[in-house]
């Protein structure tokens, strides 16, 4: 998992990387490793190692037909990973 989720491809999502099938999470905002993947519609799962938090999203596309950004995922994570202990 370690591996899969280091930057190895740039890209224009901000401080997001791309590693092996997983996006890269900026690590001064969740710690070191986190990382999460996205899928059709807005479905997403997120880990966050130092929190020790998993976090998924489940999208019904007939009730949401233009999906849930993943930017608005990842600022819902950033406020469950502040809430953590």
């Amino acid at each position: 998992m370690r591996e899969s989720t280091i930057d190895y491809s740039a890209t224009d999502r901000g401080s997001m990387g791309y590693g092996y099938l997983w996006w890269t999470l900026n690590p001064q905002v969740f710690g070191p490793g986190a990382g999460l993947a996205s899928g059709y519609g807005g479905q997403a799962i997120a880990f966050v190692p130092s929190k020790w938090l998993v976090v998924a999203q489940i999208v019904d596309p007939a009730q949401n037909p233009e999906g849930v950004r993943t930017s608005h995922f990842v600022n819902l994570l950033q406020q469950i990973a502040a809430a953590a202990p």
